[in-house]
Parts: C-alpha cells; sequence; structure tokens
C-alpha cells in the first residue's frame, strides 16, 4: 500500500475500521519501505504507527502525530535524521508529549522494505519498540526501546479502545516514497492485567504467571 508518493506537502493515514483494545496485552507488525521518489530529491518527513480516538479518516495536522488530541499514542519515525520518536496525547512537545526516543535506526532509509514491531505489556506497563533490516524480526532480538507507561493514562475514555493504523507527513521539497507490505495486530482476549483471582471471595494477589489445578470431588485431577 502507497502511503506517501509524490513531492510533498502532503499527509495520509490508514486504520483498521475496527476499533481494538489498548489496554491490554498487544502486538503489532508492520513493513515500511522508504525510498526517493526523484533522483534529486532529499529524504523528509514522518511515518508511524499510531493509535487515536478521533476516526478511521484522522490525518496530522502538521507532522504525522500533532493534532490527534488527548487518547492517542503515536511510534513516529523521522526519515530525515533517522529517529524513532513516542509520543502521546496528540502533541509532539519534548517535555509534555515525548515519552521515547531512539537513534538506533539509520536503516530506515535504506530503500528495501524493514520491519518494525511495537509491544505493550499491560501487567508490567511497558511499550517496547524492534526494528530490524529487512522483513522479519528475529525472536532474540533486543528492543531498540522500552518505557514504562501505563496505557490506562492515555486511553482514558472509550473503555480504552482506538483506531490503529499508520501516519504519514511529508513536507514541501521533499520526494520521500512511503510504502508497507503488511500489517498485524496481535493481542489477547484476557491479559493477567485484567484477570481476578478469588479463593473464598477473598481476592488473591496476581504474579507474573500462575498454574490453576482442577481437581473432581474424589481429589483426583481433571
Amino acid at each position: 500500500m502507497r502511503l506517501h508518493w509524490a513531492s510533498g506537502p502532503q499527509g495520509s493515514s490508514a486504520f483498521l475500521l475496527q476499533q481494538h483494545n489498548m489496554l491490554d496485552d498487544w502486538q503489532i507488525d508492520f513493513t515500511v519501505k522508504v525510498t526517493k521518489s526523484n533522483s534529486w530529491g532529499t529524504h523528509g518527513g514522518q511515518f508511524g504507527f499510531v493509535a487515536q480516538n478521533k476516526g478511521a479518516t484522522e490525518i496530522g495536522s502538521t507532522d504525522a502525530f500533532s493534532g490527534l488530541g488527548a487518547g492517542s499514542l503515536g511510534v513516529i519515525f523521522d526519515v530525515w535524521d533517522d529517529t524513532g520518536k513516542v509520543f502521546k496525547n496528540g502533541g509532539v512537545d519534548e517535555t509534555a508529549n515525548q515519552i521515547g526516543r531512539t537513534d538506533d535506526v539509520d536503516d530506515v532509509t535504506n530503500g528495501q522494505f524493514n520491519s518494525y514491531r511495537v509491544t505493550y505489556n499491560a501487567y508490567h506497563k511497558v511499550l517496547a519498540f524492534y526494528f530490524n533490516s529487512g522483513t522479519e524480526i528475529v525472536s532474540t532480538m533486543a528492543p531498540k526501546m522500552t518505557i514504562q507507561e501505563d496505557l490506562n493514562t492515555v486511553f482514558t475514555t472509550n473503555l480504552g479502545y482506538a483506531w490503529i493504523g499508520f501516519g504519514v507527513r511529508v513536507g514541501s521539497g521533499s520526494w520521500t516514497r512511503i510504502e508497507t507490505s503488511s500489517f498485524k495486530l496481535s493481542s489477547v482476549k484476557t491479559s493477567i492485567a485484567h484477570s481476578r483471582i478469588e479463593e473464598d471471595k477473598l481476592a488473591l494477589p496476581i504474579s507474573g504467571s500462575f498454574v490453576v489445578d482442577a481437581k473432581g470431588s474424589c481429589g483426583t485431577y481433571r
């Protein structure tokens, strides 16, 4: 899918039509290729994964994320300086909105499809970002950045549901071609963060993992 195919200034977006729960465990995998669309043009602009509450046709105002309002999250890549930044609540102010940054994504503009992964662990309240040159994330790779962030404080309305997809913005004088070949959401129906264990009507503390044994009336396992 072509997210941007000509000279700037232009903005575009692409969102799944069904909203998804941002407060549970989830994982987003996508591939993006960034190339010049003109031999004498320069790289410029931003693209990235966006989750927001405004609607399935929203586009960032002055860049790929700003203007999307409260209840939004963006993992945005700048194709001018090869950086990855994480913002929340519709702004790109480094103090008020930026919650993470990595400079370790120099291959974003290498002209081939590269792999991106964003994950959220609801129990530990940790966002993680992975990047690999090529079309596959290696399972043993270390994340490029991890961020301690409780998304319950970001997605405070609509029961934590949001539209998820891409946001793109290319400025004047930039001839940047941005394409995606895949986008996959993986999530669980119920995570440990939203589970409750009771014994004799008393809530028990939840650890990182637990095992439930079921026995019949004679004490044998079922």
